[in-house]
């Protein structure tokens, strides 16, 4: 289990409703009905995002755990510690304390600079909390500490069951399947009802909070709440997303090896057609075999890296083979290298473009990384089809002093083929990087 166990399939879409459309209606509530509104239905968010529970998840707490230690540290049966709830709160009323004077001119300097970082709303709205907010805090977390401790010891206890049960499935063999298939589904009947109450401790310590604060601390609370709930989803999970970008470059890749083998391909004899395949089939599980050791190095599983080696084959394939299968089909070769740039084009366009509306100058940018990319593109497949034509006329062979073969083309041209793909992986990543910088 690779950090599955935070919420590892919940849907993408709750991230962009958080981000996209719920944070932005609690910023620009303009009365105090609206802001109400819009409070409520961030919380109704947030419980959905408790709510989501899924058999997958169940199933990864009854395997063997490869968890990180930060995973045991601020989850509590498949999603974040209720503790992180009331510790967020009081961290909001500590930074709000005002702060001794300080001695030395560094000191007031450091002082200075965070009087400026916090916000003046901050300070008002946790300068001096209430006796009864404090009590009802520490009554949230009496609560929390008792029944999370509960549900650890059953959770356990569940675990010791299951390894009690399998040792003796494995000593006797030949044991009654009706009564083991019985157990079975007792045990995950109880695991299933574990995590209904950790979610509903989850809710009710949410609703808690909600009661014992106003609306200008409800806003900043929820705030605070959605950006750590969304950059600890982003941490815990990113041993299980796939790279993208990386998966985009193997499929140019497999675009820009192509145009070399399509060029040659109707003076070859059926022996260097067979050749010619091999090839085409080693740079398929060369794709396979770097993405493994590259996945390998970031100490990725033993699955995780298998699934990435079996993506980037399959990209590098599909890149390559609609191509060759065009090269079969289409005879003119002017028809051949456009069809070659206009498909690996839009494919880089759809690519690097973005779901929001952009600036003008964001879009100026894009456009310009477009036209590098397809220049490189176009120039891959020239060069492949000037090679070609090199070879075809020993009169431009330099009188035929110069001998090109078919191998040293082909592999002329994968080697060249490498150059637009890296070109496209640093393009897609440095946008992406740029939209992330915009955005915070």
């Amino acid at each position: 289990m690779s950090s599955t166990i935070f919420s590892s399939k919940k849907p993408q879409e709750w991230s962009e409703t958080i981000r996209y459309k719920c944070l932005p209606l609690l910023h620009q509530a303009s009365s105090s009905s609206l802001l109400k509104e819009a409070i409520d239905g961030l919380v109704q968010e947030i419980i959905s995002h408790f709510n989501t529970l899924e058999d997958s998840t169940i199933d990864d707490l009854l395997s063997a755990s490869e968890c990180k230690s930060m995973d045991t540290t601020f989850l509590l049966i498949g999603d974040i510690h209720p503790f992180l709830l009331t510790n967020l709160l009081r961290i909001f009323i500590h930074l709000a304390q005002p702060k001794p004077k300080p001695k030395s001119k560094k000191d007031e300097e450091d002082g200075e600079h965070v009087s400026i970082n916090m916000l003046e709303d901050h300070h008002l709205a946790w300068r001096e909390p209430s006796h009864e907010l404090l009590q009802k805090i520490e009554k949230i977390e009496r609560r929390v500490s008792m029944l999370s401790d509960d549900m650890v010891a059953r959770f356990k206890h569940v675990q010791r069951s299951i390894l009690t049960q399998v040792q003796e499935d494995t000593i006797n063999e030949g044991g009654a399947k009706r009564k083991k298939k019985l157990e079975d589904e007792e045990l995950k009947k109880e695991i299933q009802i574990i995590f209904k109450y950790a979610k509903m401790l989850r809710i009710s310590v949410l609703l808690s909070i909600m009661e014992a604060i106003n609306d200008h601390q409800r806003v900043l609370f929820l705030q605070g709440l959605c950006q750590m709930l969304l950059a600890l989803k982003d941490k815990v999970c990113d041993e299980d997303k796939r790279d993208n970008n990386a998966l985009l470059a193997t499929f140019i890749n497999g675009l820009m090896n192509v145009p070399s083998y399509i060029s040659i391909l109707g003076s070859m004899s059926k022996k260097e057609k067979e050749i010619t395949a091999c090839m085409f089939a080693s740079a398929v599980i060369g794709s396979a075999g770097s993405t493994f050791v590259s996945s390998s190095m970031k100490s990725k599983g033993l699955r995780r890296t298998l699934k990435d080696a079996t993506w980037a084959s399959l990209c590098f394939f599909l890149g390559g083979v609609v191509l060759l299968g065009m090269g079969l089909l289409v005879k003119n070769r002017w028809v051949k290298m456009g069809l070659s740039i206009l498909m690996t084009s839009m494919v880089v366009g759809v690519a690097i473009s973005s779901k929001k509306k952009q600036e003008k100058k964001s879009l100026i940018k894009s456009s310009i990384r477009w036209f590098i990319i397809v220049a490189a593109i176009s120039i891959n497949v020239g060069f492949s089809d000037i090679v070609h034509r090199l070879r075809a006329s020993p009169k431009l062979l330099l009188l035929g002093k110069l001998h090109c073969s078919r191998s040293c083309f082909c592999l002329c041209n994968q080697n060249y083929g490498l150059l637009p793909a890296f070109l496209i992986a640093g393009a897609v990543k440095s946008y992406k990087l740029n939209e992330a910088i915009q955005e915070n």
